[in-house]
């Protein structure tokens, strides 16, 4: 039997439910993941878009270019605040969840953590996971057996220019 996932915002009136395991969990200590979270490091898990179930309750989007060049999309709670989950444009068919919108004690840990040289040095951490070079959804692609386009090869944008503020998600199940 598939074990059935749900993250949600802090309030709870935005959740979104998953099937199965993420295909992976990573941590990250680069700088817009310390201020998206308000933390040393972020835990992400990354689940393919076949994996969402159900997307309930209001919520807005933002969206902000990445080092890469790469336009990701933060959907958050209007009324809490809380990130839940973001999309890459690059990277269409996966889905990257903050961990800890899973509440789940038990929910799978890192297997590795990226962007360590923003990391803070009186920051301790498992020897267990490996530090690496490469942002995680790189290795979620070599693994999977495709990678995505490289920063200097970017390909035009099918998406609408970028809105610095927030706005209203239509997508809803």
């Amino acid at each position: 039997m598939t074990v059935q996932r749900q993250a949600a915002c802090h309030c709870g009136q935005f959740r979104v439910r998953f099937d199965g395991d993420p295909e992976l969990v990573s941590s990250c200590h680069c700088l817009a993941c310390q201020r998206r979270t308000g933390t040393l490091f972020a835990a992400n898990a990354f689940f393919r878009r076949t994996q969402v179930v159900a997307i309930d309750g209001e919520h807005r989007t933002w969206q902000r270019a990445g080092e890469s060049g790469q336009v990701l999309t933060f959907h958050f709670c209007p009324t809490c605040g809380s990130t839940v989950f973001w999309e890459r444009e690059r990277v269409p068919d996966v889905v990257t969840v903050a961990v800890g919108s899973f509440a789940d004690p038990a929910f799978p840990a890192p297997v590795r953590t990226v962007w360590t040289e923003h990391m803070h040095g009186w920051l301790p951490f498992p020897e267990s996971i490996p530090p690496s070079a490469e942002p995680a959804v790189s290795d979620y692609y070599r693994t999977h057996g495709a990678l995505p386009r490289r920063a200097g090869s970017r390909r035009p944008s099918r998406r609408p220019p970028i809105s610095r503020t927030c706005a209203p998600s239509s997508r809803a199940s």
